[in-house]
């Protein structure tokens, strides 16, 4: 009945199956979920609440809406929402109607795509590898959809080697402004010129990978996101020189795609997942079957 407890059936879901909550049944279902299920229950907080012996949504429904404000700020009163199945979050169609009457898929304002290792990783080039498959698949629908980009942010979190963080410092951490912790670091560019190129995109997400503070602790999840997008106005002004080839090439990779399977066509700077994750016709295997798309 809403985005959160969507996303919650799709966690249940896993691996390959489908979760179904009916309407009028959310409530039920939810008390008996450890608590770390829903959304925004991370390390930090999820610490606290095991503190306070809160370790099902359940036990969080006994909780006061003034004692959840009193220890965790606006967190709390999302957390309250939560454990009860409400969620004020829209849902948005994701087709509309075209010009002749065709349902198609809207474009998007903006293109998110987040991997979690599975252990932990702590090889640089596996990193940077997982980077470059992102920025391959996430270019692939940016182009799909005739669009262009004029941001890119690259995030990265590592696993939690601190105390328990006060819930100001998790807050923080979650937004990306705190002490890195259990949070993530990010890093945006804005370019000059609207882009759709992957090989203009990973050249600027390469660098602010490489700008991120690095720790002595193992990587736990990576991301990428596009923002700032606007219809594709082509590339006038910019035939013959390396980016009209390097345009070329994308169309011409993104046809055998289509034909032959995602998978089927790899760069350099990602095949390194060879290593550790096995690669089918349409792409490598991931934690997150979504991000094959």
């Amino acid at each position: 009945t809403n985005p959160m407890l969507a996303r919650i059936a799709g966690k249940l879901g896993k691996p390959g199956g489908v979760a179904e909550i009916l309407p009028g049944h959310e409530e039920e279902l939810l008390a008996h979920l450890p608590v770390r299920q829903l959304p925004g229950v991370g390390h930090s907080i999820g610490g606290k609440l095991d503190r306070f012996a809160i370790r099902t949504v359940g036990d969080l429904r006994q909780a006061s809406r003034e004692l959840l404000f009193a220890s965790f700020g606006h967190h709390g009163l999302a957390l309250y929402e939560s454990a009860r199945g409400r969620d004020p979050s829209p849902v948005e169609a994701g087709c509309e109607l075209n010009s002749q009457q065709e349902l198609v898929l809207r474009p998007p304002r903006s293109i998110r795509r987040i991997s979690t290792f599975e252990p932990e990783e702590g090889r640089r080039e596996l990193i940077e590898a997982m980077l470059a498959y992102l920025v391959e698949r996430a270019s692939h629908r940016l182009r799909h959809f005739g669009l262009a980009l004029r941001s890119v942010e690259v995030s990265l979190q590592h696993v939690d080697t601190r105390p328990s963080a006060s819930p100001e410092e998790s807050h923080a951490d979650q937004q990306g402004r705190g002490p890195m912790g259990s949070g993530t670091g990010r890093r945006r560019y804005r370019f000059a010129t609207p882009t759709d190129s992957t090989a203009e995109i990973w050249r600027e997400a390469l660098k602010l990978l490489r700008q991120l503070p690095r720790k002595r602790a193992l990587v736990k999840r990576i991301g990428l996101s596009y923002f700032d997008l606007l219809r594709s106005s082509g590339w006038q002004g910019r035939l013959f020189s390396d980016d009209d080839r390097w345009r070329r090439i994308d169309s011409s990779v993104d046809d055998l795609r289509a034909r032959l399977g995602f998978g089927r066509i790899m760069r350099g700077t990602s095949y390194t997942l060879i290593q550790t994750h096995p690669l089918g016709p349409d792409g490598f295997r991931l934690r997150t079957p979504s991000l094959n798309q």
